[in-house]
C-alpha cells in the first residue's frame, strides 16, 4: 500500500500538475508513455498524473543540482521475448472471448 501524499506548496503543486498535463499530451514523450502505462495499471487518471508531476519534480531537482540539460530517454524496440509474451497474452485474451486464433506471418515487403 502506498503512503498518502504529504502537504506541500500549493502553488508549486498546481504548476507541476499543469506541466505534467502538458507533458503527457506531447507526442512521442517518455512521460506520456509512462502516464498511459500508469493509467492502465492504477486505474485512475488523476493519480497517474500526480505520479508524473512528482517524476517531473525529481527530474527538475536532479537537473538543477547537477547543472545538466534534459535528455529524453531513448525508447528501445521490444525484445523478441517480450514480443512473444505479448502475442501469447493477446491470443489468450481472444480465446477467453470465445475466438479461435490462427497466426500466419505477413510476407516481408521488398
Amino acid at each position: 500500500m502506498r503512503a498518502a501524499a504529504r502537504k506541500g506548496n500549493p502553488y508549486l503543486c498546481s504548476a507541476l500538475m499543469e506541466c505534467a498535463t502538458a507533458a503527457v499530451k506531447a507526442k512521442d514523450c517518455h512521460l506520456g508513455g509512462k502516464y498511459r502505462h500508469l493509467c492502465a495499471q492504477i486505474g485512475s487518471k488523476k493519480k497517474a498524473l500526480m505520479v508524473i508531476a512528482r517524476k517531473l519534480a525529481v527530474i527538475i531537482y536532479r537537473l538543477m543540482s547537477k547543472g545538466a540539460t534534459y535528455q529524453e530517454p531513448i525508447s528501445q524496440p521490444p525484445s523478441s521475448k517480450s514480443r512473444h509474451r505479448s502475442i501469447q497474452r493477446h491470443i489468450r485474451d481472444l480465446e477467453k472471448l470465445g475466438l479461435m486464433v490462427q497466426l500466419t506471418p505477413i510476407p516481408a515487403f521488398s
